[in-house]
């Protein structure tokens, strides 16, 4: 574990890449894995779904508009803000309420990865998941098992401004998308 101490942020002593510690599979988890199978089937397909898969907590009453960052953590971000708010636009467009990922990547939702801060954003949503939700890298049928298993959650909050400390109350580091890239090179070569 040496090698990846230089992917720990030197002010927090964070390293957002790092998978989950996973929890122990056992028969309960699989057996709920096997029945929420065809729901995730559903999910690929393009269907709505996503709140039979993970619980949406959502901390406010506040609706979003105009031009909105967001953190990213799971392969699900997406789905999700579609679910809580009805956004539908991603990237950026003139005159029309957009969402857009500033860190490029995900994380392991420990922390904020450094990013070109937007200039201009009308809103902030930080999303902060149950660890069963986020796959970083490894196994991924093992990570499928334990998601469809597991009873996930996310917690959406939205801030006024560009502050996705404030949304997610997570730490900012000094991290970004291309120490990430580094990082899982370094992964395949074990």
């Amino acid at each position: 574990m040496e090698k990846y101490s230089k992917f720990k942020d030197p002010l927090t002593g964070i390293n957002p890449f790092l998978q989950p510690k996973p929890k122990p599979i056992t028969m309960a988890v699989f057996f709920l894995a096997i029945i929420r199978f065809p729901i995730y089937i559903l999910f690929l397909c393009g269907l709505p779904v996503v709140g039979m898969l993970i619980r949406i907590n959502r901390k406010d009453n506040i609706s979003p508009s105009g031009f909105i960052v967001c953190n990213s953590a799971s392969e699900f971000d997406k789905e999700i803000i579609k679910k809580a708010f009805g956004i539908k636009q991603f990237g950026h467009f003139k005159h029309k309420t957009c969402v857009c990922f500033p860190e490029k990547t995900n994380s392991n939702n420990t922390a904020i990865l450094s990013f070109k801060e937007p200039g201009y954003c009308d809103y902030s949503i930080g999303l902060k998941y149950s660890s069963e939700c986020i796959y970083m890298y490894g196994n991924r049928f093992l990570w499928f098992v334990r998601f469809l298993g597991s009873f996930n959650t996310v917690d959406v909050r939205v801030t006024k401004g560009s502050s996705l400390e404030m949304a997610t109350s997570l730490p900012k580091v000094m991290l970004g998308f291309t120490d990430k890239e580094r990082f899982l090179t370094l992964i395949k070569q074990k």
